[in-house]
């Protein structure tokens, strides 16, 4: 399966503050074999990562880097 990302699927799977949602997101990431990820969405998940869960660089760049694996 090939999918597309939002924002909301990534911040789920990656702060795990939800623990239904945050469950379906890593799984539906994990099942597919291609994720696309739109610039836009990426600025927006580091934006949200920094402003809303107060997340430091460093975490971010962690984050990203989680995600690319």
């Amino acid at each position: 399966m090939k999918i597309t990302a939002a924002t909301n699927l990534l911040v789920r799977a990656l702060v795990q503050d939800d623990p239904e949602q945050a469950r379906a997101a890593s799984a539906l990431l994990s099942q597919a074999e291609l994720v696309a990820i739109p610039l836009p969405v990426l600025c927006e998940l580091v934006w949200v990562l920094r402003r809303v869960y107060r997340f430091p660089s460093t975490d971010c760049v962690r984050a990203l880097e989680v995600l690319m694996a």
